[in-house]
């Protein structure tokens, strides 16, 4: 008996990893904003006069985390969105495909479109809450919010460049 290899092991990339990134760096961004808000939130608590319970030491270093967390994060999204994309590409190289089948690819894009409109739409909702606006979270996280407010366009490009690559293959060769 021949042991075969299982789904997961022998997966290569697909336009379905498209959603996948998506829903991590709209996940990765809504959660980035919330952390500010509870750093925020922690530190306007720390600084009440009246409360004693944290060191001197201790408001130092959470108001010194505040202001890199946004820089950080801010930066750790790009670098998350392009390294995800660059391995996207790369993975849907290892995939063989026949030209045919690109029709079914550019109608699953149109298809994926509407849930990265959603995405975009929520994140745009959330930002907008009145908690993000008093603690300027949405300002400190600038390129985030660009990502978030484009994010339509930014995944339209890469799945079409994802679906160029994965049929324009140099000798591909369907046989």
């Amino acid at each position: 008996m021949k042991l075969e290899r299982s789904k997961v092991m022998s997966k290569k990339g697909s336009l379905f990893d498209l959603v996948v990134i998506a829903v991590f760096v709209f996940a990765f961004s809504v959660s980035c904003l919330v952390g500010y808000v509870v750093l925020d939130q922690f530190n306007d608590f720390n600084d009440d006069e009246n409360n004693t319970q944290l060191s001197e030491r201790g408001g130092n270093i959470t108001n010194n985390l505040q202001g890199t967390y946004g820089v950080l994060f801010d930066g750790l999204i790009v670098f998350l969105l392009a390294g995800l994309a660059v391995a996207l590409i790369v993975s849907v190289m290892l995939i063989r495909t026949h030209p045919g089948f690109l029709w079914v690819s550019l109608f699953m894009l149109v298809i994926f479109g509407m849930i990265f409109f959603v995405l975009q739409e929520t994140y745009v909702e959330f930002s907008e809450e009145d908690i993000f606006n008093t603690t300027n979270a949405t300002n400190v996280f600038n390129v985030t919010q660009y990502v978030m407010e484009n994010y339509l366009t930014i995944f339209i490009i890469i799945g079409l460049v994802a679906i160029i690559v994965m049929y324009a293959k140099f000798g591909s060769g369907w046989t």
